[in-house]
């Protein structure tokens, strides 16, 4: 124990990198920081000061307003500064997280938090690790862990969302057949399509938690006033899956036209059990040629062994008549 402490203390002491890197990071928070309380929109600040104004001699209930008016003003002030200036860029970046399960308002504001907090402090718990684990080790080193430990911090929170939202996807691809055929049942069993989907997505929350959200939101905009083609053209935005956009196309282009919802649905539904089949015999033809490589690595070299054990064996006793028989 008293070596480590010894260890983090030289490292401490005799390292200008760590340091360099610690002033680094404050600097850098003292710049958002700054920036963040500067940066004042006279529109909103305007606004507040006629809101507080308004309510002038409430009382206790004007104290709690003005409290809570300026932890707001400082979290929209911050958010301002971590977000991305231009609209499409955090457009894109909005529906990347709605499409990974992340649908508050401020998600875009801790995605850009997570980044920044990550590439500051995973490099400081690399470093750390580093000297207990390893001991002192030159600066090009730890210089090289240092930038290799901030790209890394900074592209996890991207990989993660990447990966999240491919995943939802895949189960929403998966799950889609069966919510159809239920949304089929419905339909022929005299349910209009808006209550059907409230119907169904109330019915598949066990099953396919993914799709019941977002049918239950489909539901929701449409009791807020949204049209229904309007609604299913957000669904399909958020889940971003092939199978629901054309879903939803065949949906708007039905009503459009004036055909009956009931037959484009059995149709859809057989294509897409047609469609889910041939995915299912696609992996299984796959399934050979992907065993070979653990085949290959971990059955031939034993079955290889086993073979030619005995004939090296035979081979030696031939050769070397000497060693015991």
């Amino acid at each position: 124990m008293g070596s480590t402490v010894s260890a983090v203390q030289a490292f401490l002491v005799e390292s200008q990198i760590f340091s360099l890197s610690l002033i680094f990071a404050a600097a850098l928070l003292a710049v958002f920081g700054f920036a963040a309380f500067f940066n004042r929109d006279e529109i909103e600040d305007r606004m507040g000061r006629v809101g507080r104004s308004a309510d002038d001699g409430q009382g206790v209930a004007l104290r709690s307003r003005q409290v809570d008016f300026k932890y707001r003003a400082t979290l929209e002030k911050l958010q301002r500064t971590f977000e991305p200036n231009g609209e499409k860029e955090k457009s894109v970046l909005r529906l990347r997280l709605v499409r990974a399960g992340f649908m508050r308002p401020s998600a875009v504001f801790a995605y850009f938090l997570w980044r920044l907090s990550l590439a500051l402090l995973l490099p400081v718990v690399v470093l750390t690790a580093i000297v207990l684990i390893v001991g002192n080790l030159t600066p090009n080193v730890l210089i090289i862990a240092a930038i290799g430990a901030c790209i890394a911090g900074y592209y996890l929170p991207y990989l993660y969302v990447r990966n999240r939202s491919s995943e939802r996807q895949r189960k929403a691809r998966e799950g889609f057949p069966d919510t159809l055929d239920m949304l089929l049942v419905c339909v022929e069993a005299g349910l209009g399509l808006s209550a059907a989907i409230e119907r169904v997505g109330g019915e598949i929350g066990r099953s396919h938690p993914i799709l019941a959200e977002q049918f239950g939101l489909v539901g929701l905009e449409m009791r807020a006033g949204a049209s229904r083609s309007d609604a299913l053209k957000n669904l399909a935005r958020r889940l971003g899956v092939d199978e629901v956009n054309a879903f939803v196309t065949l949906l708007v282009q039905s009503e459009a036209l004036g055909t009956s919802i009931a037959d484009s649905l059995r149709v859809y539904a057989q294509e897409m059990r047609t469609t889910r089949m041939i995915r299912a015999e696609e992996l299984a033809n796959k399934l050979p040629v992907k065993i070979t490589i653990p085949l290959g690595i971990g059955i031939l070299p034993c079955l290889i062994i086993v073979i030619m054990t005995p004939v090296i064996i035979r081979v030696a006793r031939s050769v070397f008549p000497l060693l015991p028989g």
